[in-house]
């Protein structure tokens, strides 16, 4: 469901580092040599009223947000523990 009115940029690189404007609610910008960036997969997210909505979003987003989900558990967990500098 890409919304044709929303701005969507690729621009490859030869080095094999792609960049891709994606727009959400506000402009996204991704540089990456891990995923293609022309891939789009499919999630749903819920609404301020609690309906769901499927959203189409590269791929290399869904990779950074379950990165960065387990990087903030990680921060989360360390935290339980006092850690001195040596």
């Amino acid at each position: 469901m890409m919304n044709d009115k929303k701005e969507n940029r690729i621009c490859p690189t030869k080095e094999g580092v792609a960049a891709r404007k994606w727009m959400d609610n506000k402009a996204v910008i991704l540089l990456t040599a891990a995923h293609n960036p022309a891939i789009t997969t499919s999630v749903n997210r819920t609404k301020i009223d609690g309906t769901k909505t499927e959203v189409h979003c590269p791929k290399a987003v869904i990779a950074y947000n379950n990165i960065m989900g387990r990087v903030d558990r990680f921060i989360q967990r360390k935290g339980r523990y006092l850690i001195e500098d040596l």
